[in-house]
């Protein structure tokens, strides 16, 4: 008796492990209203007429004329006239992790492949732009943990999703416009998705679990408590986990940033912002890395970055949390004839060294 449980156990996992290994090799394409598989093989397959007379005798397909929505067919990746690109990292900085599975935590490089189910994890100084093979990108920001469930791995293929559950922290999205009939571009917080087609925006989870959204371009529909609510740009709405997307409000205006750069530092100041709580300052360099970010209580920054070039971005937050409107401002930092602020004297013989 137990030998026919051990044997039917393995050829399960025998099984299981075939299938996996056969939707490897295989594009998962979704049917919609009014696909055929002529229609399919003629977009996307490199030969039709092979890939049509295969697929209607190995699809299961009772009427390749007229199949119904939803149903999923798997195409073999060889016979596409486009291959899937992953997902990869760019502009590393600080301490980035990917986790695997229940692997331990390795550090990530630029260029470093992302794979379906893969999670990022941001240090308090840790910064990471993921981007897809549409060129949409997502930038994670500091103490942020990203899981990647899936994510569009064509250009001009099909109708495949991305969708991105973010656990903790707060990311800044950039989506190239899809279909105008799907909202193909999701972020899952807790209780809460927001979808778009293309559109900027910024997600943030706080430690109590609140979704803040924050609309640049376009417009994203955020979902919670089975209600949606679309929000526009220039607004912003809060979701939290059994409760419905507050009503959008117009998000505070962009500071009037007075930017001053030289002598190895960096001074911006600016008219407090009506109805301010505090401000986001962030730095990023000539390469789009992000250096600097925080968060201050006056309308006032300075820091001393190496010299380069450099933009820097200001908004201001409201009682909500909610960011406002985005200031971004070029700036070039240089070291200067001579740099005073760094020299050093070392004793009564007065000898100088430039540090």
């Amino acid at each position: 008796m137990l030998s026919r449980w051990l044997t039917a156990v393995v050829l399960c996992l025998m099984a299981a492990t075939a299938q996996a290994d056969a939707n490897a090799d295989h594009w998962q394409y979704t049917v919609r209203p009014g696909d055929t598989l002529w229609n399919l093989c003629e977009r996307f397959a490199q030969d039709p007429v092979f890939c049509w007379r295969q697929l209607a005798a190995n699809s299961a397909v009772d009427d390749p004329y007229r199949m119904s929505p939803g149903k999923v067919i798997l195409i073999p990746l060889a016979w596409l006239k486009e291959q899937p690109m992953p997902a990869r990292a760019e502009r590393v900085n600080g301490q980035v992790w990917l986790l695997v599975g229940n692997n331990d935590p390795e550090p990530v490089e630029n260029g470093a492949e992302i794979a379906f189910g893969d999670t990022i994890e941001t240090g308090e100084a840790g910064s990471v732009v993921v981007r897809f093979a549409d060129n949409s990108e997502v930038a994670v920001k500091p103490d942020t943990v990203l899981k990647v469930n899936h994510y569009r791995r064509f250009v001009d293929v099909g109708n495949e999703p991305t969708e991105l559950q973010l656990e903790r922290g707060a990311i800044r999205n950039t989506v190239t416009p899809r279909d105008t009939d799907a909202r193909v571009f999701r972020v899952y917080t807790p209780g809460v998705m927001t979808a778009v087609r293309g559109t900027e925006y910024h997600v943030r989870v706080t430690d109590d679990a609140v979704t803040l959204s924050e609309v640049v371009k376009g417009e994203v529909e955020v979902a919670a408590a089975r209600s949606a609510t679309p929000v526009p740009a220039g607004y912003g709405t809060l979701a939290r986990d059994g409760q419905a997307p507050a009503q959008p409000v117009k998000l505070l205006p962009a500071p009037e940033v007075t930017l001053k750069a030289g002598g190895r530092s960096l001074r911006a100041e600016w008219p407090p912002v009506e109805g301010a709580e505090a401000y986001s300052v962030e730095l990023f360099d000539a390469d789009g890395v992000l250096r600097q970010s925080e968060q201050i209580s006056e309308p006032q920054w300075r820091a001393k970055p190496q010299a380069g070039e450099y933009q820097l971005l200001v908004r201001a937050i409201d009682a909500r949390g909610l960011r406002g409107q985005e200031r971004l401002l070029d700036a070039t930092v240089s070291k200067g004839a001579w740099p005073w602020d760094a020299l050093l004297f070392i004793g009564g013989a007065g000898l100088l060294l430039a540090l």
